[in-house]
């Protein structure tokens, strides 16, 4: 068993760290810890902060995500964390490939993506070299090579916890035939043509209630708005209401939906919502993403990105007569989430790949097909 640090110095409105963090500690391979609000010393390094606190190698991995901006030593200069701790650090969306720009995410000694293509296109080797240049100054080729040791990058797609996500007891209870999930812009085509169309009244897609209002917000905080004994996640605590109940309302709609209604963006991404959906029983109306194309492609109900409203309406009118091959989809893909896409799957990748990188391996990590596909 082995102690794993979950790093985090904000409060933040998105809750996937915060589920990682739960899943962790009803894993039974790992000891979890959740540190940084109102601990870390800015004027420490990591190492000295972890030492202060336990002493040097007490953890085996310290992990944290893309959206940590004043990460303050690691932002400056390369200093990997000593007595074997390995550093892990998951990119968050990184579009039109801003995530590589950030150089704590080449920091660490392994990085993690949220979507395969992402290590081909965004982390190439030249990509890499181009990041490191800017941080070591203008430094030929052969010297950058010389300079720094290759990571280790790998893919572990989006998750969700299956306590959160899961279907009704009965296929004849859902109330719902089509219901419309996720923000609305036009990263999202498919999205704002139904919200438009909803809008309109012209649709019988319907999209859910949302709970109490929750602004966006990433709250720094500080040692003395916390103290400095805190190294659990207060998940239940009052603070965090609004974020438990947009969880729970959003699995509950999920559940009680036939059809799930979003896109993966005109990226085409494997996002959250396809591992929250397919836990929750809800047959996905979607775009293909490239992640887990294979047992998507003939288990969704496809929707073309530049699908008009009649063309998505009539889609999925054409699949809710047969509700014998929508149960079979939903069942299909429920059985395949629960052996991949759960938060408890996520952190053994996690686990093999520490485990890869401690052996020797270094270059890139694909634990799941997905396909590679020319931008036109």
């Amino acid at each position: 068993m082995g102690r794993v640090k979950f790093l985090d110095s904000y409060v933040r409105t998105d809750t996937f760290f915060y589920e990682t963090y739960e899943a962790a500690q009803r894993h039974p391979s790992i000891l979890a810890h959740f540190w940084g609000p109102g601990i870390y010393r800015r004027s420490k390094t990591w190492n000295e902060n972890i030492a202060t606190k336990w002493s040097c190698g007490y953890f085996q991995i310290v992990f944290t995500h893309y959206g940590l901006t004043r990460i303050w030593d690691e932002l400056s200069s390369t200093r990997p964390l000593e007595c074997d701790t390995l550093l892990i650090v998951k990119g968050g969306d990184c579009n039109v490939g801003q995530c590589v720009k950030d150089t704590y995410l080449l920091n660490g000694n392994i990085t993690l993506v949220r979507y395969a293509n992402e290590l081909v296109e965004m982390y190439s080797y030249l990509n890499i070299l181009t990041a490191k240049n800017r941080k070591y100054g203008d430094l030929s080729l052969e010297e950058l090579n010389e300079k720094f040791e290759f990571q280790l990058f790998g893919h572990v797609p989006d998750t969700a916890n299956e306590w959160d996500f899961y279907p009704v007891e009965n296929w004849s209870s859902k109330s719902q035939d089509a219901m419309l999930f996720g923000k609305i812009d036009q990263y999202y085509p498919i999205r704002s043509t139904v919200a438009k169309a909803i809008e309109a009244h012209q649709t019988f897609i319907i999209s859910p209630i949302s709970p109490r209002s929750c602004k966006s917000f990433y709250h720094h905080l500080q040692c003395k708005e916390i103290g400095t004994q805190l190294t659990t996640l207060q998940w239940a605590d009052p603070s965090h209401d609004s974020q438990r109940i947009i969880l729970k309302e959003f699995g509950a709609h999920m559940r009680k939906s036939k059809i799930c209604v979003f896109d993966g963006s005109i990226e085409g991404k494997f996002i959250r919502k396809y591992s929250q959906a397919r836990l929750s029983g809800c047959v996905i109306a979607s775009d293909l993403p490239a992640d887990h194309d294979q047992i998507l492609k003939n288990n969704i109900i496809q929707l073309e990105l530049n699908a008009t409203i009649e063309e998505i309406d009539q889609v999925i009118k054409h699949a809710l007569l047969d509700e014998k091959e929508l149960q079979r989809k939903a069942v299909t893909l429920l059985r395949y989430a629960r052996q991949h896409l759960t938060s408890t799957r996520e952190l053994d990748l996690i686990i093999e790949i520490a485990e890869r990188y401690r052996s020797g391996e270094r270059g890139y990590w694909f634990p799941t097909a997905f396909t590679a596909r020319w931008k036109v």
